[in-house]
């Protein structure tokens, strides 16, 4: 059984009727015989572009019926004379041009009295809002900017083209998945800490939302079977993200530099999980500690973030890790300083800020993926039981 929708649902109200009179036939979409003037009417009811109809007796008792998608207020001039016919019209809510132009208005649906047909290149209720993202000619910026503009069709695939290059990458999308975001009502200066804060304090300036989606992965290791190789090479490009599919997908430091750069990052998102350990996941804070680590996963500092107070913690997190933020960090002097990364070594430059101890209680848990090590730790330290299982990931995002 096929529900109809409120959309769908037509109601037509022939108030306009000429005798001797006939819309132009280059208006006409269909043609039909009839028993009686009446059929033509319920014709019209059934085919949606419907608008006038022009109907006349055949001779032999039966009613010739022509449909048009046009009527004499859209199209006064193609009103022409024609003996023994009748033009009836309904009450057009399309009169008015309430569709984008070049799309199609249909009158009779909805409570507005009309419905417009998009095209594939634009939605929404008027059809003005122009589909970003879906195709490669028409690349959104950001899986946020997707995301605002209306385009979005949920978690995905998307186009994008940061640097507006003309050379669009396609990425995943998570639309979905929600935290707080600083909408900005004005640009701000990917280079300036300065800049970014005082649109925090500013009202008239920025707003801080609780709000979902418009994240892009930028690393992504999942564990297909527990007989996994870990063997990968790190891209050192930020358009290496456009290896979404690949379970092994992650960026050296410069990488994630210039990514930060081309789509302004100001959040960052951390989340893996072990099927039969733990989960961390947490996005960065919107504050001045959430904003350092920003800046230190990036690339645009040495200096060990906070830990404490720099993140929110997302539903599905149950670590360790999480509720024992003073614990974490290495400054190369001791441990348990409370920040995240620890002291660079040759090991951290090899495997990457987003990889090697991202956060971690010494002996405790961990997030660390070592290529040189062959680890992958999340929430835990490497010794419990067992180690790896099918399902396990590490997906780190950005927006």
């Amino acid at each position: 059984m096929h529900l109809l929708s409120l959309d769908e649902c037509r109601t037509l109200l022939f108030e306009f009727s000429v005798e001797g009179s006939a819309l132009s036939v280059d208006h006409v979409i269909s043609v039909h015989v009839t028993e009686s003037p009446g059929d033509c009417e319920l014709k019209c009811y059934l085919e949606d572009d419907c608008m006038s109809i022009n109907t006349g007796p055949m001779g032999d008792g039966t009613y010739y019926c022509e449909l048009s998608d046009s009527d004499h207020v859209l199209h006064p001039r193609d009103l022409e004379n024609r003996i023994g016919v009748i033009y009836r019209s309904v009450k057009n809510f399309c009169a008015s041009s309430p569709c984008s132009s070049n799309e199609r208005c249909q009158t009779g649906f909805t409570d507005k009295g009309y419905r417009c047909i998009c095209s594939a290149e634009f939605k929404g209720e008027n059809c003005s809002i122009e589909i970003i993202g879906q195709d490669k000619s028409k690349p959104g910026l950001s899986c946020r900017d997707i995301l605002d503009s209306g385009s979005s069709e949920g978690d995905g695939v998307y186009w994008i083209d940061p640097e507006k290059s003309g050379a669009p990458i396609r990425a995943y999308c998570d639309m979905t998945t929600a935290g707080a975001l600083h909408r900005y009502r004005r640009g701000h200066g990917f280079k300036s800490r300065t800049n970014f804060f005082s649109g925090l304090i500013s009202t008239t300036s920025s707003v801080i939302c609780y709000i979902s989606g418009g994240w892009v992965l930028i690393s992504n290791i999942e564990i297909p079977t527990t007989t996994f190789n870990l063997s990968f090479t790190s891209h050192n490009s930020y358009r290496g993200i456009g290896n979404y599919k690949n379970n092994l997908m992650v960026l050296t430091n410069s990488a994630m530099y210039e990514l930060c750069k081309v789509l302004q990052v100001t959040q960052l998102r951390f989340h893996c999980r072990k099927q039969m350990k733990r989960t961390f996941h947490v996005t960065s804070a919107i504050s001045k500690t959430g904003w350092a680590v920003v800046e230190y996963f990036c690339g645009q500092t040495n200096e060990l973030p906070l830990s404490c107070n720099s993140f929110e913690v997302m539903r599905d997190d149950n670590s360790i890790l999480t509720s024992h933020c003073n614990d974490w960090g290495d400054d190369n002097t001791q441990r348990q300083v409370g920040t995240w990364g620890h002291y660079p070594t040759t090991t951290d430059v090899d495997d990457g800020r987003l990889n090697s101890f991202v956060a971690f209680i010494g002996n405790t848990s961990y997030w660390h993926i070592s290529l040189i090590e062959g680890l992958l730790l999340c929430d835990d330290n490497g010794f419990e039981i067992p180690w790896l299982s099918s399902g396990d990931f590490w997906k780190i995002y950005v927006r």
